[in-house]
């Protein structure tokens, strides 16, 4: 597993720099720091994950922990969009 730790780095600049051009697209409301951290947040869980699965030996199907890591991230979406809606009242 001596990869890992680049395999780690190339999927979090992926991920993180298609979370930054998904919420400039989107305007989700954050400064540029907020973008960022939020980027890093998300990208850095979703790698840990999938990390994680590698080396438990890939105790799901790749189906499966998709399906489970979108539903975490729909449910997260959900709570920050409740979130804001408070957030305006």
């Amino acid at each position: 597993m001596k990869d890992v730790p680049s395999f780690r780095v190339h999927l979090s600049r992926i991920m993180n720099k298609q979370f930054m051009e998904h919420m400039t697209q989107f305007n989700a409301g954050l400064d540029d720091l907020g973008k960022s951290i939020f980027a890093q947040f998300m990208s850095s869980a979703i790698v840990g994950v999938i990390e994680w699965w590698f080396t438990q030996s890939m105790p799901c199907s790749a189906e499966e922990l998709t399906e489970r890591l979108w539903s975490l991230l729909e449910m997260n979406r959900m709570i920050l969009a409740g979130h804001q809606g408070t957030a305006n009242h």
